[in-house]
């Protein structure tokens, strides 16, 4: 590795890091769907057309956000996962006695 520094700490940093904020994602994503409703009134059917073609449409945008907010999860569950597993192999070829 040459005359390469690594530094452990900031490793395990960005891993604690990426896991903090794939809980922060994952939770902020059980707030979604918000629970819209509306009760439609019978001489209003007009307005209820639109208020439910609104609700349809914050749906929609809601799945997406929900996904997005899963897919990032996931990807800072991995990053978290993945980082102790890079300071390991780091200080298995730089300093391989430590580890034995």
């Amino acid at each position: 590795m040459g005359n390469t520094e690594v530094h452990f700490d900031a490793l395990d940093d960005c891993a604690g890091a990426a896991k903090k904020a794939s809980v922060d994602f994952g939770t902020l994503a059980e707030t979604y769907p918000a629970q819209f409703t509306f009760r439609s009134q019978p001489s209003s059917s007009a307005l209820t057309a639109a208020i439910n073609t609104l609700a349809e449409k914050v749906g929609e945008v809601e799945k997406s956000v929900d996904s997005e907010m899963g897919w990032a999860m996931n990807r800072l569950g991995g990053v978290a996962l993945s980082l102790p597993t890079v300071g390991e192999r780091i200080r298995g070829v730089k300093y391989p006695d430590v580890n034995g």
